[in-house]
């Protein structure tokens, strides 16, 4: 099992939905080995993390200003697994 493999099974077991956002985002995680999401503003502040305790996670975007994150989804041991980019659009 190659590390490609491995980040391409992980990647085909997230849907973050709908990107761009308005009002709300969510992640749909199939796999259990990731257990929490970090919104990251590009200047690689965490503004947000939050624990993931189901199968899809709501995220309310009230509290985040316009524009675009990373959201990088952790394991338990906080290693990044999968990252990839999110746009908020109000």
């Amino acid at each position: 099992v190659t590390t490609q493999s491995i980040a391409e099974s992980l990647s085909s077991s997230v849907n973050v939905y709908p990107n761009p956002a308005k009002d709300v985002i969510n992640f749909e995680i199939t796999n259990d080995l990731i257990t929490s999401i970090e919104i990251v503003d590009l200047v690689g502040k965490v503004i947000y993390t939050h624990n993931v305790t189901s199968d899809i996670t709501k995220l309310s975007l009230s509290r985040f200003s316009q524009g675009q994150y990373v959201y990088k989804l952790k394991d338990s041991q906080g290693a990044t697994l999968v990252v990839d980019k999110m746009i908020i659009s109000k």
